[in-house]
Parts: C-alpha cells; sequence; structure tokens
C-alpha cells in the first residue's frame, strides 16, 4: 500500500467529491456534472501554482515537481499488475518542451497537461488506479485479476461462460 504525498497542495476539491461519495454517488454525479468546468479551472490554478511557485527556483523546476506529483499517482509506468500488456503510458520531462520550444516555454505553454491534454498519455488502467486513489483516501493497492477465492471452491459459475 502507498500513500500519494501532495507536499500541501490545495486538496479542497477531492475532499469534497470524498465527502460526496460517503453521502452516496448519486450526490458525486450531480456535483460533478454541475461542477466540470470549475473543476477544469481548479487544476489549471493548481498546476500553475506548482510550477510558478518561486520556492523551486524557476518553472522547470517546478515542472519536475509537478512531473513527480503526476508519477506518484501510477501514471508513466507500468503499475505492477497481473494484466497482460500493461502499458506504461507517458508523461513528458522538461527535455521534451525544450525540444518542443527551443527552451522557451512556461507554464501557460503547458497548461493543457493540467486537464490531461497535451503530450500526456494514459491507460485506462492507469485512470482506474487514479479513481482508486481518491476513493481510498490517497491509498492505492496493486490492481490484480481475481484468480481464485480463498474459502470458496471457485469463482460464480458465470464467469467460465
Amino acid at each position: 500500500m502507498e500513500a500519494v504525498n501532495l507536499d500541501g497542495i490545495r486538496m479542497d476539491i477531492f475532499r469534497e467529491i470524498i465527502k460526496l461519495a460517503e453521502e452516496g454517488l448519486r450526490d458525486v454525479y450531480k456535483y460533478v456534472v454541475f461542477r466540470y468546468e470549475n473543476v477544469k479551472a481548479y487544476f489549471c490554478y493548481v498546476f500553475r501554482d506548482i510550477l510558478d511557485n518561486p520556492k523551486y527556483g524557476s518553472v522547470k523546476e517546478g515542472y519536475d515537481v509537478w512531473k513527480q506529483y503526476v508519477e506518484s499517482f501510477g501514471f508513466g509506468r507500468k503499475l505492477g499488475s497481473d494484466f497482460l500488456d500493461e502499458g506504461n503510458g507517458y508523461v513528458p520531462d522538461r527535455a521534451y518542451y525544450d525540444r518542443q520550444y527551443r527552451g522557451s516555454w512556461n507554464s501557460l505553454t503547458v497548461l493543457s497537461l493540467s486537464i490531461g491534454q497535451d503530450a500526456l498519455g494514459c491507460t485506462p488502467l492507469q485512470l482506474a488506479n487514479l479513481a482508486c486513489i481518491v476513493a481510498n483516501r490517497g491509498y492505492y493497492y496493486i490492481p490484480h485479476i481475481v484468480k481464485k477465492i480463498e474459502g470458496q471452491d471457485s469463482l460464480d459459475a458465470r464467469f467460465y461462460e
């Protein structure tokens, strides 16, 4: 079990979603539908807060910190599950943007990364893993395929069909 550490980044939207999830899935659905545009803006603000934070010295150093946060959620690498053909996904490093923009880029240039666009690539399993991290309040387990349940002879017969 691994914990995701975001080093003091504002997590109020995640806390609100978790609170609503405890109240019932229907409420979460209403929240997401109602706040969809605000959620995208929120992630853009958090992204810029990280990249432009003076404690990192430069936007490029801030980008490296953001990349570490994203990778801590399991993006850009295999999760180590037993699924066949598990993909890596892709989280670009700052050298990628140095090549793309000849070394002249800032937080606004790569802002679309904050909502999962641009060069960011992820697999369905990585997205499911992110949902599990939120649902488990920051903890995740390596996903596995259920092959056998202890104390039972086998899986339900419908899974053999």
